[in-house]
C-alpha cells in the first residue's frame, strides 16, 4: 500500500475521531462523511468507509508494536 494512502487513511480517521457519535444520527458515519470528510478528501462512500477500515487496521498494527489485534486463528480441521 502507498505511503500517501496510509496518511490519507489515517487522517480520515482523525476527522472521524472528532466528529462521529455513535447512536446519533446526525452525527454517523455518513453525515461525516457529507459534512467533513468529502470536502477535504473528495471520495465515495464505500472508499470512505475502505480507508477508515484501512486505518483502524494500521492503527491496531502500530499500537501493538506490530503484532495484529485480532489476529484470525487458524483452525485445523479433521
Amino acid at each position: 500500500m502507498h505511503a500517501n494512502t496510509i496518511k490519507r487513511a489515517l487522517h480520515i480517521k482523525h476527522i472521524v475521531d472528532l466528529h462521529f457519535e455513535p447512536g446519533n444520527q446526525r452525527r454517523c458515519m455518513g453525515q461525516v462523511w457529507r459534512a467533513y470528510v468529502v470536502h477535504t478528501y473528495p471520495c465515495s462512500l464505500s472508499t470512505f468507509y475502505r480507508l477508515v477500515g484501512i486505518a483502524v487496521g494500521i492503527e491496531g498494527y502500530i499500537g501493538t508494536g506490530g503484532n495484529r489485534i485480532n489476529k484470525p486463528k487458524r483452525k485445523i480441521l479433521m
